[in-house]
């Protein structure tokens, strides 16, 4: 590498030479292993003669397709190397062989490089830019694929810009013609360099730092040109309109402080002073506006969503405006686009901690190491960074989120004041997944239903104010507008929204003790009302959404929800509510404890005959054969089914669907006969009471047709459940999860019956349909992918059913535990598939 690196050095100048253009900028543009050429002349001529290093300083910018620019890890550089060498036929050998045996160079290289750049970025006229440019396709040889060959963690120079390129390697630096994308994106560039580099020619360094003395401090406004966010932005201003040779085209820099009225007057006071003109703002704004001088303004800091800042932005074309600002709403004034700025690489933000900390030495591995640790908590932003160096050098903390919170209070609106409710409950919350959907849901919880005065007290005043028949989302919309303005909370492509982890906490921090419990009472009310005993598609796939913040809420509290046990029945109804969720998410074993200490409470405080503690032990009964515990879920299926016989009549709706879970237990417990007599008694009165489409009428016949199946009459059971899928569809489609459920049901009847294409056409659309409505890792949806694994099996498709029980596994694993015995059922099955040998399913 090193003849190759002194090579490109001696044509490079020998051809300036030749041409008397030794003092002209150069751009290098290198592909591959060629970059790591230029990088390495780059390092190598700081050591060499003078020629060598004016030849070294007149390189100003590189554009890097696809350069492999590992760090100091000699594993990543093998196992680069290994791919260059099985792929770039064509490479010389010798450069091969420093690749393959000396990776210790290559480490060094990654490391002297990128410190070269640093060195060379503190003096404007020798500061090198570079671009890294990696690809985003596969390179394939024949049959063999190969992967990316430079990854973007390794083709990246971390704090550089990066573009993708629509290639594989070998022609990341190829192109159609000119209309290439690619070769648009990196034409673009260099034609921007150039045009840049030969301004450089013309403008001194002290032409413009004097320029820039002169007029910093000042502000103007034109055409906003970019809008940025502060709270994410990874410099300071400054940096933004930079002033080196290159960069600087304006006339003026008027830079003011945006965050109120005052302070914007008082700069346009400033620009007034400075030019000689009348103190007063109108007589500025008219000045710049008809200056035929380039100038920029930046108004800095525009926070305030009170403020209209439109009131100081100039007419004319001579100038352009920079908005650095954490109010999204700011973008609605910009005529060429906005930047969103995300969280700075973790080596820039201990830099930024050092720096606003006044550590005097910034390179110290333990003083870097230790301010890792505190960047990477403050989540790599920039503002939060600052504040936190502020803290460190001086001892306070001026925090943003204070000021914002008693800007949002001194509002004095019910938006404002329904804003800063808001972001208590979410800070009780998980900080990410919120939907407007549980506060839509809670609405028809207060309207819908009738519900206990202590539940009604504990809800957001905001839907208690609203009376209207239909939800109106713009009571809730406004106050989450007021947050995102201030940059509170922010908002996905989806609409959730996320609370950062920092904010999340501060808010519950600010909170007293007394506060702090009213409000995580009211967070979990607010939960437990918006969980719904339906059960259509999106009632599944919202419970399966908050059980993020059902446990976040809980979490806060030892006894979880029976903290709340002073309540009395609310707490019981809220412990219900979120056992559903428990059993549906597939943790059952927690959903049986809840269920387990209502039903104590219920016996204790109404009696065991009551209506509630009947509904109650009849949900216990059924969380005892979710988990396994089959006697005991006969033995309290049948005294409920006994009490509600005489209390309630046996063809009253609550009596028939305890007579129904009894005859499941019942066949759980090997007594098929008797569950059958069970079931089929049940259908018959439900089809005369409820006629055969009615929901519970479909439920007992596709109960029936598996207890005709235990029983062998399997013919039967096919006709049956073929009756069951065909009037679901009809009555409720064929994506409700009823229908789902006989589907799958049938494909198992198919299946017994030799039918088998059809028993695998049926399954694979069950699952499908559960992976579109209720995701891959819902329960429902694993034990449908389980049951097609042994669908594939049994057509002797041995791969594919290898492959879904794997990915069951897998799932099972990681959300219930290696023995669960869903887990211990999976693999087991999986064991049994890889011996070659065929399974069925119940």
């Amino acid at each position: 590498m090193d003849s190759y690196s002194n090579d490109l050095f001696q044509q490079l100048d020998n051809n300036r030479h030749k041409i008397d253009a030794t003092k002209r900028p150069i751009i290098l543009v290198a592909h591959s292993l060629g970059g790591l050429v230029c990088a390495n002349a780059l390092v190598d001529a700081v050591s060499g003669s003078e020629s060598t290093i004016h030849l070294a300083n007149c390189i100003r910018r590189i554009a890097f397709l696809g350069t492999p620019h590992q760090g100091s890890d000699k594993a990543q550089w093998a196992e680069t190397a290994r791919s260059f060498i099985g792929i770039l036929k064509t490479t010389n050998a010798e450069l091969s062989k420093d690749l393959d045996e000396k990776s210790e160079k290559l480490a060094k290289l990654g490391v002297q490089f990128p410190n070269l750049l640093k060195s060379r970025a503190q003096t404007p006229k020798i500061q090198i830019d570079v671009v890294c440019f990696y690809e985003g396709l596969t390179t394939r040889l024949g049959p063999v694929d190969f992967g990316m060959i430079v990854k973007e963690s390794s083709a990246c120079l971390a704090g550089y810009p990066r573009t993708l390129l629509d290639a594989n390697h070998e022609n990341i630096c190829k192109f159609r013609d000119k209309n290439d994308v690619n070769y648009v994106r990196l034409s673009g560039l260099l034609a921007r360099w150039t045009k840049e580099l030969g301004r450089t020619q013309e403008t001194s360094e002290e032409q413009i730092l004097r320029v820039y003395r002169t007029r910093r401090g000042l502000r103007t406004t034109a055409r906003p040109l970019l809008a940025i966010r502060q709270d994410k932005y990874l410099a300071t201003a400054e940096e933004i309109c930079d002033l080196r040779p290159g960069r600087i085209r304006f006339w003026g820099i008027f830079w003011m402080d945006a965050s109120s009225a005052e302070s914007l007057e008082r700069g346009y006071l400033q620009v007034a002073e400075v030019c000689g003109l009348e103190a007063r703002v109108s007589v500025v704004q008219r000045w710049l506006s008809n200056t035929s001088e380039l100038w920029a303004l930046i108004l800095d800091n525009a926070d305030d969503p009170r403020l209209d800042i439109s009131r100081y932005f100039l007419v004319g074309n001579r100038g352009v405006v920079l908005i650095t600002t954490r109010n999204p709403d700011c973008e609605f004034h910009s005529t060429v686009g906005s930047c969103e700025l995300g969280a700075m690489a973790t080596d820039e933000a201990v830099t930024l901690l050092l720096r606003t900390a006044g550590a005097d030495n910034m390179s110290d591995r333990s003083i870097r190491g230790a301010a890792e640790s505190v960047v990477q908590t403050l989540g790599c932003l920039a503002l939060a960074i600052t504040q936190a160096g502020a803290v460190i050098r001086q001892g306070y903390l001026y925090t943003t989120w204070e000021v914002s919170r008693q800007m949002i209070e001194e509002m004095s609106t019910e938006a404002g004041q329904d804003a800063l409710a808001l972001l208590r409950i979410f800070s009780f919350l998980h900080y990410e997944g919120i939907s407007e959907e549980i506060f839509n849901r809670v609405w028809r919880g207060l309207h819908k239903d009738r519900q206990s005065d202590w539940m009604i007290l504990h809800q957001l005043k905001m839907l208690l104010r609203q009376s209207d028949q239909e939800w109106n989302v713009y009571p809730l919309r406004a106050p989450i507008s007021i947050l995102r303005s201030f940059s509170l909370i922010d908002r996905n492509k989806n609409d959730l929204i996320s609370v950062h982890p920092l904010v999340h906490s501060w808010t519950r921090d600010q909170m007293s003790a007394s506060d702090e419990e009213a409000m995580w009472r009211q967070t979990t009310a607010t939960i437990a009302l918006s969980i719904p005993w339906t059960f259509e598609t999106a009632d599944y796939r919202f419970r399966q959404s908050i059980m993020p913040h059902i446990d976040a809420c809980l979490g806060f509290r030892k006894e979880g929800v029976f903290s709340l046990q002073s309540v009395g029945e609310d707490c019981q109804i809220m412990a219900s509510n979120f056992a559903l969720v428990y059993s549906e998410v597939g943790r059952r074993q927690e959903a049986l404890q809840l269920t387990e200490r209502v039903v104590e409470v219920k016996k204790r405080t109404s009696g065991e005959e009551h209506p509630n503690t009947l509904c109650s032990m009849h949900n216990l009964a059924i969380s005892y054969s979710e988990v396994g515990r089959q006697q005991e879920a006969l033995q309290l299926a049948e005294r409920v089914v006994e009490v509600r016989k005489r209390t309630l009549g046996e063809e009253h709706p609550n009596t028939l669907r305890s007579i129904h879970h009894l005859a499941f237990s019942y066949s759980e417990a090997g007594r098929q006969q008797e569950a059958l007599q069970l079931t089929e008694r049940v259908v018959e009165v439900y089809k005369r009471t409820s006629g055969e489409e009615h929901p519970d009428t479909l439920s007992s016949m596709h109960n029936l047709a598996i207890n005709y199946n235990e029983v062998g009459r399997r013919q039967e059971a096919l006709q049956l459940a073929e009756r069951v899928v065909e009037v679901g569809k009809k009555t409720s489609g064929e994506e409700h999860p009823r229908t789902l459920c006989s589907m799958y049901n049938l494909a198992l009847r198919y299946s017994e019956a030799g039918r088998r294409q059809e028993a695998l056409q049926l399954a694979e659309r069950v699952v499908e349909i559960r992976k579109k409505t209720l995701g891959e890792e819902y329960p429902d949806t694993l034990r449908s992918i389980y049951s097609l694994a042994l669908r594939y099996s049994e057509a002797g498709r041995r791969q594919e059913a290898l492959q879904q029980a794997e990915r069951v596994v897998e799932v099972y694993k990681k959300s219930l535990g290696e023995e669960h015995p869903d887990t211990v059922a999976s693999i087991h099955t999986l064991v049994v598939l890889k011996s070659g040998k065929n399974l069925r399913i119940q």
